[in-house]
Protein backbone atom coordinates (compact mmCIF):
# COMPACT_ATOMS: atom_id res chain seq x y z
CA UNK A 1 0.00 0.00 0.00
CA UNK A 2 2.47 2.74 -1.02
CA UNK A 3 1.81 5.74 -2.97
CA UNK A 4 3.89 8.36 -4.64
CA UNK A 5 2.44 11.17 -2.72
CA UNK A 6 4.75 13.60 -0.31
CA UNK A 7 4.02 13.00 3.07
CA UNK A 8 4.77 14.76 6.48
CA UNK A 9 3.70 12.72 9.66
CA UNK A 10 3.75 15.79 11.49
CA UNK A 11 0.69 15.84 13.46
CA UNK A 12 -1.62 18.59 15.05
CA UNK A 13 -3.44 17.77 18.09
CA UNK A 14 -6.80 19.98 17.91
CA UNK A 15 -9.31 20.48 19.98
CA UNK A 16 -12.60 20.78 18.11
CA UNK A 17 -13.55 24.78 19.44
CA UNK A 18 -10.25 25.72 17.82
CA UNK A 19 -10.70 28.27 15.66
CA UNK A 20 -8.27 26.63 12.82
CA UNK A 21 -10.51 23.19 12.30
CA UNK A 22 -11.98 24.43 9.65
CA UNK A 23 -8.89 24.94 7.67
CA UNK A 24 -8.27 20.90 8.11
CA UNK A 25 -9.84 18.98 5.27
CA UNK A 26 -9.16 15.30 7.40
CA UNK A 27 -9.80 14.82 11.37
CA UNK A 28 -8.97 11.57 12.95
CA UNK A 29 -10.23 10.56 16.43
CA UNK A 30 -9.51 7.48 18.15
CA UNK A 31 -9.33 5.97 22.23
CA UNK A 32 -9.90 3.80 24.65
CA UNK A 33 -12.08 5.31 26.46
CA UNK A 34 -15.34 6.88 26.93
CA UNK A 35 -15.82 10.55 26.14
CA UNK A 36 -18.63 13.26 25.21
CA UNK A 37 -18.39 16.20 23.41
CA UNK A 38 -19.54 19.29 24.63
CA UNK A 39 -22.52 20.89 23.11
CA UNK A 40 -20.19 23.54 21.57
CA UNK A 41 -18.07 20.87 20.00
CA UNK A 42 -20.85 18.38 18.56
CA UNK A 43 -22.31 22.07 17.21
CA UNK A 44 -18.11 22.71 15.58
CA UNK A 45 -18.22 19.68 14.56
CA UNK A 46 -21.57 19.04 12.69
CA UNK A 47 -21.19 22.03 10.95
CA UNK A 48 -17.51 21.25 10.11
CA UNK A 49 -18.84 17.79 8.56
CA UNK A 50 -21.77 19.33 6.84
CA UNK A 51 -19.63 21.77 4.86
CA UNK A 52 -17.52 18.70 3.33
CA UNK A 53 -14.80 17.84 5.82
CA UNK A 54 -14.04 14.46 6.59
CA UNK A 55 -13.17 12.58 9.84
CA UNK A 56 -11.79 8.78 10.41
CA UNK A 57 -12.46 7.13 13.90
CA UNK A 58 -11.57 4.05 15.20
CA UNK A 59 -11.94 2.31 18.43
CA UNK A 60 -8.32 2.47 19.68
CA UNK A 61 -7.14 -1.98 20.56
CA UNK A 62 -11.19 -2.61 19.38
CA UNK A 63 -12.20 -0.97 22.39
CA UNK A 64 -16.05 -1.44 23.17
CA UNK A 65 -15.98 1.03 25.43
CA UNK A 66 -14.68 4.13 22.82
CA UNK A 67 -17.13 1.82 20.26
CA UNK A 68 -20.17 2.43 22.63
CA UNK A 69 -19.07 6.28 22.98
CA UNK A 70 -17.87 7.10 19.78
CA UNK A 71 -21.66 5.71 18.02
CA UNK A 72 -23.45 7.49 20.95
CA UNK A 73 -21.74 10.95 20.21
CA UNK A 74 -21.94 10.79 16.18
CA UNK A 75 -25.43 10.29 16.76
CA UNK A 76 -25.70 13.63 18.68
CA UNK A 77 -23.37 15.46 15.99
CA UNK A 78 -25.72 14.19 13.06
CA UNK A 79 -28.75 12.67 14.28
CA UNK A 80 -30.51 12.50 11.08
CA UNK A 81 -27.81 10.41 9.54
CA UNK A 82 -26.64 6.66 10.46
CA UNK A 83 -23.39 4.54 10.77
CA UNK A 84 -24.18 2.24 7.50
CA UNK A 85 -21.70 -0.23 6.59
CA UNK A 86 -19.74 0.68 3.97
CA UNK A 87 -20.80 -1.08 0.89
CA UNK A 88 -17.62 -3.26 -0.73
CA UNK A 89 -17.51 -2.13 -4.36
CA UNK A 90 -17.42 1.65 -2.86
CA UNK A 91 -14.47 4.22 -4.29
CA UNK A 92 -13.12 3.65 -0.67
CA UNK A 93 -11.79 0.39 -1.28
CA UNK A 94 -10.97 0.89 -4.71
CA UNK A 95 -8.09 3.51 -4.89
CA UNK A 96 -4.72 3.36 -4.59
CA UNK A 97 -5.07 0.14 -3.06
CA UNK A 98 -8.23 -2.52 -4.40
CA UNK A 99 -9.31 -3.93 -1.21
CA UNK A 100 -11.46 -6.88 -1.56
CA UNK A 101 -10.15 -8.99 1.96
CA UNK A 102 -8.66 -7.87 4.42
CA UNK A 103 -6.69 -9.61 8.01
CA UNK A 104 -7.79 -9.36 11.09
CA UNK A 105 -6.00 -9.48 14.27
CA UNK A 106 -6.02 -13.29 16.12
CA UNK A 107 -8.07 -11.23 19.04
CA UNK A 108 -10.51 -9.84 16.31
CA UNK A 109 -10.90 -12.99 14.59
CA UNK A 110 -11.64 -14.63 18.24
CA UNK A 111 -14.23 -11.94 18.92
CA UNK A 112 -16.05 -11.98 15.24
CA UNK A 113 -19.50 -14.28 15.57
CA UNK A 114 -18.96 -14.38 12.06
CA UNK A 115 -15.18 -14.25 10.96
CA UNK A 116 -14.80 -12.67 7.89
CA UNK A 117 -11.78 -11.77 5.75
CA UNK A 118 -14.03 -8.47 4.55
CA UNK A 119 -13.33 -4.99 5.63
CA UNK A 120 -15.92 -3.48 7.72
CA UNK A 121 -15.83 0.09 7.95
CA UNK A 122 -18.94 2.40 8.43
CA UNK A 123 -19.78 5.79 7.09
CA UNK A 124 -22.16 8.35 6.88
CA UNK A 125 -22.89 10.20 3.94
CA UNK A 126 -23.39 13.80 3.34
CA UNK A 127 -24.35 15.24 0.11
CA UNK A 128 -22.78 11.81 -1.75
CA UNK A 129 -20.09 11.90 -0.20
CA UNK A 130 -18.61 9.85 2.56
CA UNK A 131 -18.11 12.49 5.43
CA UNK A 132 -17.44 9.96 8.68
CA UNK A 133 -15.32 6.45 8.18
CA UNK A 134 -15.35 4.16 11.41
CA UNK A 135 -14.30 1.25 11.92
CA UNK A 136 -14.98 -0.36 15.33
CA UNK A 137 -11.62 -2.74 14.77
CA UNK A 138 -8.49 -0.78 15.56
CA UNK A 139 -6.56 0.80 12.63
CA UNK A 140 -3.59 2.87 14.47
CA UNK A 141 -2.18 0.08 15.94
CA UNK A 142 -1.34 -1.58 12.69
CA UNK A 143 -0.05 1.58 11.85
CA UNK A 144 2.27 1.55 14.36
CA UNK A 145 4.05 -1.56 12.80
CA UNK A 146 4.72 -2.73 16.19
CA UNK A 147 3.07 -6.06 18.01
CA UNK A 148 -0.48 -5.72 19.70
CA UNK A 149 -1.14 -9.10 20.69
CA UNK A 150 -4.35 -8.44 22.24
CA UNK A 151 -5.72 -5.38 19.88
CA UNK A 152 -8.74 -6.03 18.29
CA UNK A 153 -8.30 -5.23 15.02
CA UNK A 154 -6.60 -5.20 11.11
CA UNK A 155 -3.18 -6.71 10.68
CA UNK A 156 -0.66 -3.88 9.78
CA UNK A 157 -0.55 -4.47 6.21
CA UNK A 158 -4.41 -4.27 6.23
CA UNK A 159 -4.65 -1.29 8.48
CA UNK A 160 -2.11 0.68 5.88
CA UNK A 161 -3.86 -0.22 3.27
CA UNK A 162 -7.55 1.28 4.78
CA UNK A 163 -5.55 3.94 6.36
CA UNK A 164 -4.29 4.83 2.50
CA UNK A 165 -7.68 4.42 1.17
CA UNK A 166 -9.54 7.03 3.38
CA UNK A 167 -6.86 9.61 2.94
CA UNK A 168 -7.18 9.30 -0.70
CA UNK A 169 -10.60 9.34 -0.74
CA UNK A 170 -10.81 12.61 1.99
CA UNK A 171 -8.50 14.41 -0.26
CA UNK A 172 -9.81 14.08 -3.18
CA UNK A 173 -14.18 14.34 -2.70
Amino acid sequence: GATSLKVSFDRKDLRLTDEEISTFPFLYITGHKDFRFSDEEAAVLRRYLLNGGFLLADACCGRQTFDFAFRREIKRVLPEHSLEMIAPDHQIYRRPNAITTVQYTPAAIMKMKTPTSSPMLEGITINGNLAVVYSKYDLGCGWELKPHPYGVGYEAKSAISLGINAVIYAMTH
